[in-house]
């Protein structure tokens, strides 16, 4: 409970550093708060690096290779803050990479849906129709479709999309 309390203090401290991070979060449909991510992002970085950097200690220490042992010792810091920058960078990452499935997947769920709208079938009708199928677009237009049905306006729904989105193509 103290470390927890401790890695939540850390976050929050550290959370100046990454003014994008709530954005980048919410982009990448994490639910966690900047603060407790970046905890989690110290934890993992910790579980990274001190096992490692142990691990050319002990191995240094056992073969009576000072070398080995001072490369350990430089590594544990050296992989920890690596690793969380790593780990930090992650949800941008998983964005790029949703980013590129939707972009990848939407010229194709967009014609579905003309060739309906052409043919007299009203846009929610359509947008329906394209909920399966087309992989990450899919899913951005059933989430539309929730929205609709949970009440919100279309243009509501598809402006919400579009904010949840930072793929200048759907834009």
């Amino acid at each position: 409970m103290i470390l927890e309390d401790l890695f939540l203090s850390l976050g929050q401290r550290l959370e100046k550093f990454f003014p994008q991070l709530e954005r980048e979060l919410r982009n990448a449909r994490m639910d966690d708060k900047p603060s407790q991510y970046l905890a989690t992002c110290i934890k993992r970085a910790l579980k990274l690096g001190v096992p490692s950097s142990s691990s050319l200690i002990a191995a240094g220490i056992i073969t009576e290779v000072t070398t080995t042992t001072r490369i350990g010792i430089v590594s544990l810091p050296l992989l920890t803050f690596m690793g969380f920058l790593t780990f930090a960078k992650l949800p941008k990452i998983r964005t790029n990479k949703r980013t590129r499935k939707l972009e990848k997947d939407l010229p194709y769920a967009l014609r579905d849906m003309l060739i309906e709208i052409k043919s007299g079938i009203p846009l929610y009708s359509a947008m329906k129709t394209v909920t399966d199928g087309y992989g990450e677009a899919s899913k951005e237009f059933e989430l539309i479709v929730k929205d609709v049905d949970g009440g919100k306006s279309m243009v509501k729904a598809i402006e919400s999309s579009i904010v949840r989105n930072p793929s200048e193509q759907y834009r």
